[in-house]
């Protein structure tokens, strides 16, 4: 299941979260480490954090300081997609 009707999903579990302005992911990091996801890192222009199992990654959250929310493309590509079924087919 996705958050995109009809579209088959993925075997990870894809997380946008939005940061307040002035925090940061990592100031989260004694939670996210309790609760099984890595230390954040930089990929691209925003923070990751992964749940693994061995080495494999079962989870992924993205997190995009409240500046980039509203262009955050992984955000609004399924967004898109939502709004526009033919496009689910291309």
């Amino acid at each position: 299941m996705t958050s995109v009707p009809s579209l088959a999903a993925k075997p990870v579990i894809d997380i946008a979260a939005r940061v307040p302005a002035g925090s940061h992911a990592a100031d989260r990091q004694r939670s996210l480490s309790a609760s099984g996801w890595t230390v954040p890192e930089i990929i691209g222009s925003h923070d990751c954090s992964f749940r693994l199992e061995g080495n494999a990654r079962t989870a992924i959250v993205r997190f995009f300081p409240e500046a980039m929310w509203p262009t955050a493309h992984q955000r609004l590509f399924a967004a898109w997609l939502r709004a526009h079924p033919a496009d689910r087919e291309a």
